[in-house]
């Protein structure tokens, strides 16, 4: 099983942005990518609170995937989740 990603091509700071805030690079491209353009902003994000997180049970499907993913482990099988949330 192989997968690739790709990201969006956005300039930034990913080097300073990843040492400031002790993420990856690769988190900070996210960041950038999600359009969080100043410090405080990315701050603001990477600190924010449960109580901000959509409810799980409202998630489209969550039951059917809970289930297909139980079906899985039960037979051994690989599973890829792929997300950034």
């Amino acid at each position: 099983m192989s997968g690739r990603w790709f990201m969006r091509t956005v300039r930034g700071d990913f080097k300073g942005i990843s040492e400031r805030f002790g993420i990856s690079q690769i988190t900070a491209r996210i960041l950038v990518n999600r359009g969080l353009e100043s410090l405080e902003k990315m701050q603001d994000y990477i600190d924010s609170e449960n109580r901000e997180l959509a409810n799980p049970a409202e998630m489209y499907d969550l039951e059917k995937a809970c289930e297909i993913i139980d079906k899985k482990i039960k037979e051994k099988k690989k599973i890829r989740i792929i997300g950034d949330y």
